[in-house]
């Protein structure tokens, strides 16, 4: 929703978020940046909102946690942390889950070390990190499978038109999605389709 306030210069965001329009899931730890409990997404882009002044905000697109999902339903990042255990007291996870949703946008597949690194400017003083760090290859996992299914649903019309009988492999990656036909005269076919972030595929 669009939303017009005036403030004062001296400001900061994350005061504005929660005072003004009463989002209270993004929380305030430190005041100094340090960590992360009040980390949005600005633009797309996962920004501490304790040191960023609200009116440099102005005509930014904002997203919270009380933004990422649809009301009665999780985002796979809070799936994945109830589904690990991922929290606690709960202080940090919101933070959490905002920096975790940037670093899969950038990076769809980590390592646990990416992982790591890429939370790393995120405090959690209950859990010991480890359940936090599964909640993202979960995520990943889920995602490739939800991928598969509906690149299979898609491509069921070519499969039986083209004389194929199953897939033998499958490849996802950031580029092109690998598939591996075989023919009904056992004849192995490999198959690249093109632009994966698209809902329409080509063969090439």
């Amino acid at each position: 929703q669009s939303v017009t306030a005036e403030v004062d210069s001296r400001l900061l965001l994350v005061h504005f978020i929660r005072e003004q329009l009463d989002l209270t899931g993004t929380h305030i730890g430190c005041d100094t940046s340090n960590c992360g409990a009040c980390t949005i997404l600005l633009n797309g882009m996962s920004v501490k909102s304790c040191t960023y002044l609200a009116v440099r905000a102005d005509g930014a697109d904002i997203t919270t946690i009380e933004g990422i999902a649809a009301e009665g339903t999780n985002h796979p990042i809070q799936q994945g942390f109830h589904d690990q255990h991922g929290l606690h007291c709960g202080s940090c996870t919101p933070g959490m889950i905002m920096r975790s949703i940037d670093l899969l946008k950038h990076n769809p597949d980590p390592t646990e070390e990416e992982i790591r690194w890429g939370i790393s400017g995120n405090l959690c003083r209950c859990t010991g990190y480890n359940n936090i760090v599964k909640t993202t290859p979960q995520v990943v996992t889920v995602g490739k499978q939800q991928k598969l299914n509906k690149l299979t649903s898609m491509l069921s019309n070519i499969i039986a038109n083209a004389g194929y009988y199953e897939i033998l492999t499958l490849a996802l990656n950031s580029k092109n999605d690998n598939f591996k036909f075989m023919r009904k005269t056992n004849e192995e076919i490999a198959v690249t389709l093109s632009n994966p972030k698209s809902s329409e595929y080509q063969i090439v």
